[in-house]
Order: structure tokens, then sequence, then C-alpha cells
């Protein structure tokens, strides 16, 4: 959490977002609160970043409006941690339901086209109605269950219009039409989220450039922290081989650093009393005491991370034009 003289910034990683759409109902939720000056939800990075006036409003009241939308805050998380995506894809109801819908939509397709070209007469009317029922029960359980969280929420999604379509469907017997409609939005979600978990892959190995621990001097003795827990001021200590927790300066020891993570540079630079060292940056060989003079976030490095999920989060004008469409 930092202070700015807008007011004071926190980052809240979330459990159960995996695309664009959650991150829009999340922002939106946060945004209505009085005092929220700021709101950006990074689906791939799975936080949100909240500008807010605690006169106004506190952590506790933007934690309740994120459950209130139906996700939560997850506590066991480290500032550079990425939440995992929710798990369950390799469900074998998943796996059942996308192989229905998946089989009644080629036959669909197939005697579509054996009609078009004088094959085959109706042959989908010969298609008994309980298989694409089946395949729309099964296959269309996440789409049902994702669009009654967002009615009670009063919420409105591209789902929910779909889902009109298909009740209309099946009212009036339509039973094929409405398992090709379940099957198309299944794989329209299945895209989002590979493109969300090839983002989130993408975070997760330039974070693991970050060492997860520390060695720092604490009353004289060699104590081994996590990265998290080391404040400015503190000694770091870095042997050969291993990665600068934090920015710092040199206080004492000589070493040749890889600095390619975050200055490009192909050969080591030599590092000695008085040097600026970088978070992320390999110490080749000798070794080095430095005082760390930015951590977390505030680093180099850190701020690299977060510049990458800003500019993930950027919109172009149409993606935002289709947002406020289908609201």
């Amino acid at each position: 959490m930092t202070s700015a003289a807008e007011g004071t910034t926190v980052s809240l990683p979330i459990e159960g977002m995996d695309c664009a759409s959650c991150a829009a109902h999340i922002e939106g939720a946060i945004a209505k609160l009085p005092g929220v000056a700021h709101v950006q939800v990074l689906s791939s990075a799975g936080r949100a970043s909240v500008t807010y006036d605690p006169d106004r409003v506190t952590c506790e009241q933007i934690e309740g409006a994120i459950d209130g939308a139906g996700y939560a805050v997850r506590r066991d998380v480290v500032e550079a941690a990425i939440p995992p995506l929710t798990a369950g894809r390799r469900e074998i109801g998943r796996i059942v339901g996308w192989g229905s819908l998946g089989l009644v939509t080629l036959v669909v397709l197939v005697a579509a086209v054996g009609e078009r070209i004088g094959l085959v007469d109706r042959a989908v009317d010969r298609l008994p109605w309980w298989i694409p029922a089946f395949a729309i029960a099964v296959g269309g359980w996440p789409v049902f269950r994702g669009v009654l969280e967002a009615t009670l929420r009063r919420q409105i999604t591209s789902h929910t219009l779909m889902m009109s379509g298909v009740l209309a469907s099946t009212a009036i017997g339509e039973w094929t039409t409405a398992a090709m409609i379940v099957f198309f939005m299944r794989f329209a979600n299945w895209l989002e989220e590979r493109t969300t978990s090839r983002n989130r892959q993408a975070l997760e190995q330039l974070l693991t450039l970050q060492p997860a621990t520390a060695r720092v001097l604490r009353d004289g003795r060699e104590v081994e922290v996590l990265v998290a827990g080391v404040s400015v001021g503190d000694v770091v200590l870095v042997r050969p081989g291993e990665r600068v927790p934090v920015d710092g300066e040199v206080i004492e020891g000589q070493a040749p650093v890889d600095q390619a993570p975050i200055t490009g540079e192909s050969v080591p630079v030599d590092k000695r009393r008085g040097d600026p060292v970088f978070a992320a940056t390999v110490a080749q060989a000798g070794f080095l005491k430095v005082r760390a003079t930015r951590v977390g976030a505030d680093t180099t490095f850190g701020r690299i991370v977060r510049l990458v999920e800003e500019a993930e989060a950027q919109k172009a004008p149409v993606q935002r034009f289709a947002d406020r469409f289908s609201t």
C-alpha cells in the first residue's frame, strides 16, 4: 500500500477473475464507492489497483464491494505474486459438456450442409430432442450459472442476451439451434480464457526474475526473509550466482553484475562500493553487501512489471466502444 497526494493506493489480489468481463464488473463495483479516485483491474495479473481517499472510504469497504460483485480478495498472496486462474478446466463435467456440445454442433453443421446440397432431407429434424437437450444442460451449465449469479447481482452481460436466445429457441422446440448457441458461447469463453492465461503466464515468467527471499543482516546476524519483508535501509547480502532482491547501493564488496533484465546490457558491469544495483540482476561472482533504497513494487524491476500489467489492461477505442455497447 502506498500513499500519494491524491490519496492512498492499494493493490488487491483477486480470486475468481479470469476474463475482461470479470474485470469490468469489479471496476464498476469499486468505482461506485464514494472516495474512490481511480480503479484499474488487471485481469492477467489477477489484481486491482485502487486509489482512494481514506477519510471517505476504507480498504475493508473496497474489499466488500469486490465480495459483492461475486469475487474475493486473497490475503494469502504476497505482493509480487499473481493469483492463479480459477481451477476446474480439467473437470470431467466440463469435458463431457464440451464433447456433447461439439458432437451436436458437428452433426447439425454436417446435416445443414447436406441439406443445402440436396444429399439429405431435413436431417436435423430427425435428431432426437433429448441429445441436444442433454448437451445444452451439461455443456451450458457454467454459462447458465454465471448468468444466474450476474442476475442476482443485478448485472446484465452479453451472456444474458445469449441466454435469452437459448431460452427462446428451446421454447419453440429448436433444440439444435439452442445447442449451437451454447457451443459458440463456450467457444468464445475458451478463447478469452486462453488469451488471459497466456498473458498471465508471460507475467509469471517475468516475475521469476525476482528472488523470493533475501539474506538480511538483523542485529549482526544473517537472516533469510521473504523479499516482501525487506525494508528500506536494511543491509542485504548477495553471494555469487544470486539475484539482487532490492534496489540499493553497494556498501561493501565487489562483483560483476549481469544487468540485462533491467538495462539490456550484454556485458556484466563491475560493481563496487558506492555503485547502485537493481533488483532482479545477477551477481556472477564475488560478494556484495547492499543497503536497500527501494523495495518491492518501488524497485526498478517492480515498476517494469507494473508497466507491463498496465499496458495489458489498456483498451483500444473500439474495445471500449464494444464494452459500452454490450452494457
